[in-house]
């Protein structure tokens, strides 16, 4: 699994977002496009999960949740900065993949 994020640095203005692209994949470090599974963010410090998505029109799933089922083997996650000045720790979970953890200052 690898976690890509637009920025590692927001600002603590409480607005500032970073985009998290979540892409599953092999062993041998390829995309896995035909696998969806269940993935799960779980916030470590003063962050905000604003929201998921997968881009899947056809499904229908809850974009306020930490969990989304991926499609084509990605995901998305938008965090929102707070006004507290800190390092933020994301882990990203999914069942059959490592756990995989990504760091966002916010200063």
């Amino acid at each position: 699994m690898r976690i890509t994020a637009d920025k590692t640095h927001l600002k603590s203005d409480a607005y500032d977002v970073s985009h998290l692209v979540v892409q599953l994949l092999d062993k041998d470090g390829l995309e896995v496009q035909t696998e969806n599974t269940t993935v799960e963010f779980v916030i470590e410090g003063e962050a905000k999960l604003l929201g998921v998505d997968c881009g899947n029109f056809n499904k229908h799933q809850d974009f306020q949740s930490n969990k989304i089922e991926t499609y084509k083997g990605r995901c998305l996650a938008i965090i929102q900065s707070t006004q507290k000045s800190e390092t933020v720790k994301i882990t990203v979970k999914a069942n059959g993949f490592e756990s995989k953890t990504i760091m966002l200052e916010i200063k």
